[in-house]
């Protein structure tokens, strides 16, 4: 397969492609944003952060993905999975979505694509994802999609003059088809080009 293209009514997923690092720099810059989804603080050069981004997708992401706003045909996020682990079925993910996008439901479309094809064409029981305590709007977006909250990390995260809890949050398969049939009308087709 050398394309994969993941359509929805209103995004499209496309795989990581080297077209794309400049957005995907701006957004590691964005320092507001960057907290809601990253242990990491650091500030890096545009060349170390395509070195470190390389070696992650070689390393530990699994399938990286760009949302495409129809409508614009430009990047609004991103959503990937990582720590694949086929011996016990698990695979964490991770959702990004450009704040002025986010309350928009790119993101519900763009997870529910991702996640059914995951689900679809690897042998995954569950999906997991870690979501810090001020990150309330994400923790309400993933418990919408049928995520549970199945551990909490006490005092995981420094941030803004205190320590801050972290949820770890699954989607089961069994709980994403009920889910699926709930949200269908986001999935119009899954288009794949060889």
């Amino acid at each position: 397969m050398d394309k994969l293209f993941l359509t929805g009514r209103h995004v499209t997923l496309s795989l990581y492609d080297e077209k794309y690092n400049n957005f995907l720099f701006e957004c590691y810059n964005d320092i507001e944003s960057r907290k809601l989804y990253t242990n990491d603080s650091s500030l890096l050069s545009i060349w170390n952060f395509l070195a470190v981004l390389k070696n992650k997708i070689r390393k530990s992401y699994h399938t990286y993905m760009i949302i495409i706003n129809n409508k614009t045909c430009k990047p609004v996020g991103f959503i990937y999975s990582h720590d694949f682990d086929y011996n016990n079925g698990i695979t964490y993910t991770t959702i990004f979505i450009l704040k002025e996008f986010r309350a928009k439901g790119i993101a519900l479309e763009a997870g529910i694509l991702f996640y059914d094809y995951l689900f679809t064409n690897f042998p995954i029981r569950k999906i997991y994802c870690t979501v810090f305590n001020y990150n309330k709007e994400s923790f309400k977006f993933l418990y919408g999609l049928g995520f549970k909250v199945e551990g909490e990390l006490i005092k995981h995260k420094y941030f803004n003059g205190d320590y801050h809890n972290m949820f770890i949050m699954s989607l089961t398969r069994e709980t994403f088809v009920i889910i699926l049939d709930k949200f269908s009308k986001y999935i119009n087709k899954i288009n794949q080009k060889e």
